[in-house]
């Protein structure tokens, strides 16, 4: 299983986001299962919502529920404390989602699907 980011997915979703190709290509070559957070999920729509309209964002939200390559996970209470505590202590300028992220490609020995160069560093460095 591998994590997704918001940047990945919201990049996969919009047509006209300048990784979409990319994002495409990626998730059509990926084998693993696709790990989307409840934090990701909400984060990634709402992107969608902003970028694109309340369509593309319905779209978006029924081709991840329908897909069995996506698999849609809650993080618990506790993990989301451990999140926090790390977000607040963090040194970086990463948000709160790219910080769980983190903690999932730790957590489960995996990487993740992102354009986000500071997230891909802050997760090689951890």
């Amino acid at each position: 299983m591998i994590v997704a980011d918001s940047s990945f997915l919201v990049s996969l979703f919009l047509p006209n986001d300048i990784n979409h190709s990319e994002a495409k290509e990626i998730f059509t070559k990926t084998t693993d299962k696709i790990f989307i957070s409840n934090i990701i999920l909400y984060e990634t729509l709402t992107v969608i919502n902003y970028k694109g309209g309340n369509r593309e964002k319905s779209d978006a939200y029924e081709k991840i529920r329908s897909n069995r390559s996506f698999v849609i996970g809650n993080l618990n209470n506790s993990e989301l404390e451990l999140i926090l505590q790390k977000f607040v202590s963090a040194k970086n300028k990463l948000s709160y989602p790219d910080i769980s992220v983190v903690y999932l490609t730790k957590k489960s020995k995996t990487n993740a699907l992102s354009f986000d160069k500071d997230l891909i560093k802050a997760i090689k460095k951890d």
